[in-house]
Parts: structure tokens; C-alpha cells; sequence
């Protein structure tokens, strides 16, 4: 038996769309955002989400250690949020030092020099 086009394309759309779960996601911006968040199947968001940035924290011999978030939120997104919480963490993020590669399907973000210049970051 032989599907048309639009027999296919329905039931793929059936089948994907009916069957497909997932646990969560939380997925990446070209500016180091970990921003698209989503829990439930077709409802998400696509913002930054400033509780869901990773930090690296580096500490050396001697007692020196450096910290810092993983990503350069503008100062709008910073914007009215409690210098006791979040607030608090290191968002100061040097841009220059970091490189978004997108060569689909894969993407990747390398911090070279972030939080410590004797380092280099890379985040699949």
C-alpha cells in the first residue's frame, strides 16, 4: 500500500505528536544564556532565566580562587533582582573572552581566560 504526502505527514504528526515525552529541558542562546526552558511538551520559554546560569569556580594553591557566571546578561536583564540572592553571584563575565560555535547540530560556547586566566572552558 502506498501513502500519498499528506497521509504521511499525518501520521507522523499522529505519532510524534501523541507519543513524543520528555523530562525537561533547559537549552543554550548564542550569548551564553541557559534561557530556553521548558517542563511540559509545547509550553516553553524563551527568555533568560537567571537561576538556571552554571558558574565555574576555580581555586589554586596559595589560597586564590576565582569565580564566576557562565554567561553576560545585559544590564536590563539584571535589572531590579535582590543583591542578596542572585544578585550576589559574579556576573561580570568578560564577552571578549568567550566564543560561541554553532556548526549544527551541535553548538558550543569556550571561555578562554574565564574566571581564571590560566584556563580555557568549554561547554557542550
Amino acid at each position: 500500500m502506498q501513502l500519498t504526502e499528506l497521509q504521511m505527514a499525518l501520521v507522523f504528526k499522529a505519532h510524534f505528536s501523541s507519543s513524543f515525552f520528555s523530562a525537561g529541558s533547559i537549552g543554550r542562546s548564542y550569548r551564553g544564556y541557559f534561557q530556553h526552558f521548558q517542563i511540559f511538551p509545547r509550553m516553553f520559554e524563551e527568555k533568560p532565566i537567571l537561576a538556571n546560569q552554571f558558574s565555574a569556580f576555580v581555586s589554586r594553591p596559595g589560597g586564590k580562587s576565582y569565580s564566576t557566571v557562565l554567561s553576560a546578561p545585559k544590564a536590563d536583564v539584571l535589572k531590579g533582582i535582590d543583591k542578596a540572592g542572585i544578585g550576589s553571584w559574579d556576573w561580570k563575565l568578560r564577552e571578549k573572552n568567550c566564543t560561541y560555535h554553532g556548526l549544527f547540530p551541535r553548538s558550543w560556547t569556550v571561555y578562554d581566560g574565564e574566571p581564571d586566566l590560566e584556563i580555557k572552558i568549554t561547554c557542550r
